[in-house]
């Protein structure tokens, strides 16, 4: 956020607030800031009481924040040809995308969403379900004929989520710009799906 700011970032608005909508990770770090000053804890401490034990995530945790339960090979990052994993932080943006995981868990993570075992409150899925385009935290994205709800990743990671089939696409390519169009990978795995 320092940076943000020493870049004069927070100038460069693209519209009024409440006037448009523009995605950017930017979000997500402020809503990890409100986060810790609402309860008074770390992020990681609130990802692991509210999300990872109860959900019980083996294998998910915020990369520098806290240490993984079991020693294991994180995936690599590449940009191109060049493998990024041994000199970039790849989970430089916290809230904005700092969590590792892996499939099985992220699978976890989404149906438990959406059979409400995260909030109380159905209104609030439906608020990150838009009809179309982006909603809270969420994309909706029309695969063949149905509607398919989740988000990608810097890395080339994807989960999606198709509640009337209850089925689940989890993916990652490891990498930044691959040389092929990931929508279409996505959708063709949620065609064969059907």
């Amino acid at each position: 956020m320092h940076t943000y700011f020493e870049l004069d970032v927070n100038h460069m608005a693209l519209f009024e607030p409440g006037k448009g909508y523009h995605y950017t990770d930017t979000g997500y770090v402020l809503l990890g800031y409100c986060i810790q000053e609402l309860t008074g804890k770390p992020l990681a401490q609130n990802f692991r009481q509210r999300i990872i034990e109860p959900l019980k995530l083996s294998n998910t945790y915020l990369e520098f924040y806290e240490k993984p339960e079991e020693k294991r090979e994180q995936a690599h990052a590449f940009m191109g040809s060049l493998d990024v994993t041994a000199f970039i932080n790849t989970s430089f943006d916290w809230a904005g995308g700092g969590l590792v995981s892996t499939t099985k868990d992220l699978t976890t993570f989404i149906k438990a969403l959406f059979e409400l075992k995260l909030f109380r409150d159905p209104e609030l899925l439906q608020a990150m379900m838009a009809k179309e385009g982006y909603g809270l935290g969420m994309g909706t994205y029309a695969f063949g004929d149905k509607l398919w709800y989740g988000h990608t990743g810097f890395w080339g990671s994807a989960l999606f989520y198709q509640p009337e089939d209850q089925l689940t696409i989890c993916i990652t390519f490891n990498q930044v710009a691959p040389p092929f169009d990931t929508t279409q990978v996505i959708r063709k795995l949620a065609e064969e799906m059907r």
